[in-house]
């Protein structure tokens, strides 16, 4: 399963791991931002966040913008 992290969150998984994407939102990757858009995705598990627009870079207007 691939993951991504929140940057507050990025402590909490290992950057490591094959499967690691990177971080996602204000400042992250580009890799991050591609696995959070994919359209294979079939579901997106958030522990312990908000969701704001800080730490995820408007993704509720980019997720709509890719829907198009």
């Amino acid at each position: 399963m691939r993951s991504c992290s929140l940057p507050a969150g990025k402590a909490l998984l290992d950057t490591h791991h094959p499967q690691y994407r990177g971080v996602f939102g204000f400042a992250g990757h580009a890799s991050a931002r591609d696995t959070m858009l994919d359209e294979e995705v079939d579901w997106i598990v958030a522990i312990g966040t908000n969701l704001d627009e800080f730490g995820t870079s408007g993704w509720i207007r980019m997720h709509s913008l890719n829907k198009s």
